[in-house]
């Protein structure tokens, strides 16, 4: 008689890999509130993985509704993520063929969607679709590689699920060492990650390969713990492994009294959870049970169930099983004629079994076979299309140089356009500033003379009238009144001229011509401070160390300064002004800040008054800059002139 009647645990890790421990309703209540986007996606996913332990059917509706969005999203990872959590649900559905179609599917996204932990976990799970349909070589090839990504990345996620189900392959090939070495790895990572899922089945699985080797108390103590995590952590599914086979390691070791309280347990979650396949092999387990008991009725009973699911699902290898536990019951019922034929039964569906594989496998060799083929033609077609084609990428090289040329051509012409209009602009402004620096030159020129004529020339025609007049007045014999008068007149004749004298100082500064612009600007300010018509200090900064620089220059600050100053009097309604000059390697800055009312600036553009519009000229002629700031509390004006 068999008695081993084990399903091999984990056919889709990569769902596990992906959950989480957040509470099914607080995923639920997020969902109406979910954009239309990725992160909905990945939503259905989170909701699909806390069904699995209870409900695939729901399981499965929210993993279909990940890939409709993905879809319509163009999501690429949303679609992987549809593909491995549910396959997981194909394979415990008993559904392999369609599994390994589209876990297939998922090594080509993942190829091309170019992250290796993600191709790891396709890679794991193309492998487990054909452990799932026994076809072990091809197993273990995908197992390793996906291994081998997995130790690159030193993933230990990944390296437990993929040792733990390399142990499973091991264990199905009865190489029962390399599972148990395989299985320790994986409870030992799962332990190090503090992974309770992941604990529970490393340890369901390494208790199983312990009752391969006779290792039953090892194997019961294994085994309690995964039922327990699993019980701790609602992994129903894993908690129903873990109960059928302590089970059958009670049956397998004669402690008949212990083993029907977890096969019931294991029985109820199993058909909760809609997983017929385990279901099966509870009834196998169930029967057994009763046959050892010697309990034949419901022995019979749990074995004809078995067989009524085995041929639903289509599952050979557990109507085989089946077949055989009703063949045990009959020799031990003393119904011969009944065991025969039963056996032939069992007989029959091995054999189909194995002319399964056998055909199988030639249609795996064909495929094999026909792929080869295909590839043979295409690399003789692409010889071919190569052959023809490297005359048209000849055509196709004359014809992009000669664009290649062309645009060149154009780009150089349209370059020189370019450095043209640029030269022009250039001598424009050239020519704009050669005006300005003749209209400024020929203004302070005519100032100068001006001064001249009215200091040398006026003003030594009135201070001779000055002195004639008090010459005359000690010869004269005048009444008092017409003494008076004439004093009167003698006093606006001497207010003339030094009316004059400072009109004439103003068009040119005698200081600015003998001492400098530092000098100058002093005795601007002082002047005015004294007039007490408005406090203004004037600062200067480094201007001791200051070279001598073109006249011009200095000139051209000199009136700017006088009129930012004559504006802060006339128009500001300031009571203080503060007159700055700086200058260091670099420029020569002019700050000239006062606290009146202040003026929108906007409307000063657009006034475009001749003061302002001087003042812009001279800064223009000496490539300067200009900052100017009014608010309600004064107004700010820096100049900055690079010195050359």
């Amino acid at each position: 008689m068999r008695k081993i009647f084990l399903v091999i645990l984990v056919f889709g890790y990569a769902t596990l890999l992906a959950q989480t421990p957040m509470n099914l309703d607080s995923l639920l209540r997020l969902l109406p509130q979910a954009k239309e986007d990725s992160s909905k996606a990945l939503l259905f996913i989170q909701i699909g993985q806390q069904y699995e332990g209870t409900n695939l059917d729901s399981a499965a509706y929210y993993y279909w509704q990940c890939k409709a969005l993905s879809d319509k999203l163009n999501y690429t990872k949303g679609k992987i993520k549809f593909i491995t959590n549910f396959t997981y649900v194909l394979n415990l559905k008993s559904l392999p063929d369609s599994s390994l179609h589209l876990n297939l599917e998922s090594v080509t996204l993942a190829r091309s969607f170019g992250d290796r932990r993600t191709l790891a976990s396709c890679l794991g799970n193309v492998g487990a679709s054909y452990h799932h349909l026994q076809r072990l070589d091809s197993a273990v090839k995908y197992y390793l590689e996906a291994d081998k990504v997995a130790s690159e990345l030193k993933d230990l996620i990944l390296q437990t699920q993929i040792n733990q189900n390399l142990g499973n392959v091991y264990t199905d090939l009865r190489q029962y060492e390399n599972a148990l070495d395989r299985l320790t790895k994986a409870v030992d990572y799962a332990r190090t990650l503090n992974n309770s899922i992941l604990l529970s089945q490393a340890l369901l699985n390494q208790g199983v390969v312990y009752n391969y080797l006779r290792q039953f108390d090892r194997a019961i103590q294994t085994l309690r713990e995964s039922e327990k995590i699993s019980e701790t952590t609602g992994d129903e599914f894993t908690r129903a492994h873990a109960l059928l086979s302590i089970a059958y390691t009670y049956i397998l070791t004669g402690q008949l009294d212990k083993p029907k309280t977890d096969l019931v347990k294991a029985l109820t979650i199993s058909r909760k959870m809609g997983v017929q396949e385990l279901e099966v092999s509870v009834l196998q387990n169930l029967s057994t049970f009763y046959f050892y008991k010697e309990e034949t009725d419901s022995a019979y009973y749990y074995a004809r169930q078995s067989l009524a699911l085995g041929s639903q699902l289509n599952q050979l290898k557990k109507m085989q099983t089946s077949y055989d536990i009703l063949s045990d019951i009959a020799l031990q019922a003393g119904k011969y004629k009944e065991m025969n034929a039963y056996d032939v039964r069992a007989d029959s569906i091995e054999n189909l079994i194995q002319r399964k594989a056998v055909a199988d496998r030639v249609a795996e060799l064909n495929t094999k076979y026909e792929s080869e083929k295909r590839e043979n033609q295409i690399q003789l077609q692409h010889a071919v299309i190569k052959q023809k084609n490297f005359y048209n990428y000849l055509l196709m090289a004359a014809v992009v140089l000669l664009i290649v040329v062309s645009v060149s051509i154009y780009r150089i012409y349209q370059q020189r356009q370019k450095l043209q209009q640029q030269r022009i602009s250039e001598l424009e402004t050239e020519r704009q500033l050669a005006a300005t620096e003749a209209v400024l030159r020929g203004e302070e020129q005519e100032r100068t003379r001006l001064a001249k004529d009215l200091h040398d020339g006026l003003g030594g025609m009135l201070s001779g009238i000055k002195h004639s007049m008090q010459t005359m007045k000690g010869n004269l014999i005048m009444t008092p009144d017409n003494a008076q008068a004439f004093e009167r007149s003698i006093d606006m004749l001497d207010s003339s001229i030094k009316e004059m004298r400072r009109v004439a100082h103003n068009m040119m500064p005698e200081a600015l011509v003998r001492f400098g612009l530092d000098s100058a600007l002093r005795d601007f300010c002082n002047e005015i401070d004294q007039t007490n018509v408005i406090q203004i200090n004037y600062q200067s900064i480094g201007m001791e160390a200051r070279p001598a620089i073109e006249q011009s220059m200095d000139i051209a600050v000199y009136r700017i300064v006088q009129e930012l100053v004559n504006n802060s009097i006339k128009h500001a309604q300031a009571r203080q002004v503060i007159v700055q000059l700086t200058h260091d390697t670099k420029s020569l800055s002019l700050t000239v800040e006062d606290d009146g009312k202040g003026f929108d600036t906007r409307v000063l553009e657009q006034a475009g008054g001749m003061g302002w519009e001087n003042i812009k000229s001279r800064v223009a002629f000496l490539k300067g800059t200009i900052h100017l700031q009014s608010e309600g509390s004064g107004t700010s004006v820096l100049i900055e002139f690079p010195v050359v």
